[in-house]
């Protein structure tokens, strides 16, 4: 294994963040054949085995296209890949699932894999290559989901990712027919009961229990920010030139929205404006399962978002603006935290890790834009002792050659997997002794578990 001492960390509360994640570093040879965890398992689910996951059929140089599968989460039956099998000019591109040694059924689309807490059940979007509609899929998580997956909803246009209600077994979504950028009449289905009929533009949000949803809609030349709850209790916000994101607390009781007004944008929290800017960050009107760039902390407390004034951009938690930078990469809350961690650039192109609104420096990145900080988001062990993010060797052009993982502990030590032509997110053992994670190189794709 490869560690570097960083940063103190005595100097922070909590900073399972990765504050040097380009320190030059050996990479690591030390792989875990065996995928065994001395992890108990009441602390969490061991990682399955390392293994080759697909050897590429060689061919001549430009005519192969490889998989490339996104590391999702760990179900009963092992880990859980959304993968994508990219087209080439006689083979459309096909996306499935791969749980375990189980090979799912092909689709045009799959979303990011959710898997309930007792690891039992699986659930994802998907788009129907017939005839291009979405729905939602659930499956046992053993792999063995075949003629027992069942649809959870009825066909749409446009599905949400899926989540699990806190039952644990209802699987909740909200659907669309029609166009989310022009206009659509969404649904909100929970188990196989659905509710609601109402009309919208843009990405609509749920609360944790699907009882509630946040959406926009159109009203004369402007638009307003709608949360309805399946109870009936509809409550819309004053009519703005446009309202381009909105967002619910877990609750489903506070409403956040962007609102764009007078040539300036800012975000409105239960009905208090914030500051205006030039611009306030939010997801493309017509994405598929982008993440949501305004999003309220774990316990409903306070809201994060980025915004930008000229070619400054920063982020603003509760109000509260942070240092601004060249560039800001979306903030995540810390569990059960008001803070935010973030990744940001600076004019010299230095790469920075902010916790709490204190900035660490982690060394020079190339091209500023390099994509890999927009495309991979952070991600924190279960015991919050680590965080991963995908790095990437991006100098003077917008594709990068290699990837890689590093990691940081609460010591202040970087580790660094091996660099390969593509990888996918990791995913942490329950005691975060382990991280596995897909990658591709020398025409393979392998699943790799490697000890922290």
């Amino acid at each position: 294994m490869c560690y570097d001492e960083v940063v103190p960390m005595s100097a922070v509360r909590l900073l399972p963040v990765v504050f040097c994640l380009l320190v030059s570093c050996v990479p690591s040879q030390e792989i875990d054949q065996r995928g065994q965890s001395a992890e108990s398992p009441s602390v969490g689910r061991a990682l399955p085995p390392s293994r080759v996951l697909k050897t590429l059929v060689s061919g001549s140089a430009g005519t192969e296209y490889p998989l490339h599968a996104r590391a999702g989460v760990l179900a009963s039956g092992g880990i859980v890949f959304a993968v994508n099998r990219a087209h080439s000019a006689s083979v459309a591109s096909r996306e499935f699932m791969v749980v375990g040694d189980e090979f799912g059924e092909e689709y045009t689309k799959v979303s990011p894999p959710v898997v309930n807490a007792a690891g039992t059940l699986l659930s994802y979007a998907k788009q129907d290559p017939q005839n291009g509609k979405f729905g939602v899929v659930l499956m046992r998580g053993d792999g063995t989901g075949g003629s027992s997956s069942q649809e959870q909803s009825r066909a749409f246009d446009w599905v949400s990712a899926p989540f699990f209600a806190p039952d644990d077994q209802a699987v909740v979504s909200v659907g669309a027919v029609g166009s989310l950028r022009n206009g659509a009449q969404y649904a909100v289905t929970v188990g196989r009961e659905e509710w609601g009929n109402f009309d919208g533009v843009g990405v609509p949000v749920l609360s944790d229990d699907g009882n509630t949803v946040a959406y926009v809609q159109r009203a004369g030349n402007g638009a307003v920010a709608v949360r309805e709850t399946r109870g009936g209790e509809r409550v819309a916000s004053r009519t703005y030139g446009d309202v381009l994101s909105v967002a619910l607390d877990p609750s489903g009781r506070r409403i956040a929205f962007v609102a764009a007004e007078g040539g300036r944008q800012f975000v409105v929290v239960d009905g208090v404006e914030g500051s205006r800017y030039e611009r306030v960050s939010v997801p493309y009107r017509g994405a598929l399962w982008d993440p949501p760039l305004l999003r309220f902390s774990d316990d409903g407390g306070t809201v994060s978002y980025i915004a930008s004034e000229g070619n400054r951009s920063f982020v603003v938690v509760g109000g509260e603006e942070g240092v601004a930078y060249r560039a800001v990469y979306p903030p995540v809350f810390l569990p059960g935290s008001q803070e935010v961690a973030y990744l940001a650039l600076d004019d010299e192109q230095q790469l920075h890790v902010v916790v709490g609104g204190r900035a660490f420096m982690a060394g020079r990145v190339g091209n500023i834009q390099c994509p890999s900080y927009r495309e991979y988001p952070p991600v924190l062990s279960a015991d919050v002792s680590r965080i991963a993010f995908v790095m990437d060797n991006c100098q003077g052009s917008v594709f990068p050659t290699k990837r890689w993982i590093a990691v940081m502990d609460r010591a202040g030590k970087v580790f660094r997997t091996e660099k390969y032509h593509w990888v996918s997110l990791p995913v942490f053992s329950g005691d975060a002794s382990r991280m596995g994670y897909a990658a591709e190189d020398d025409r393979k794709v392998v699943w790799n578990v490697e000890k922290m």
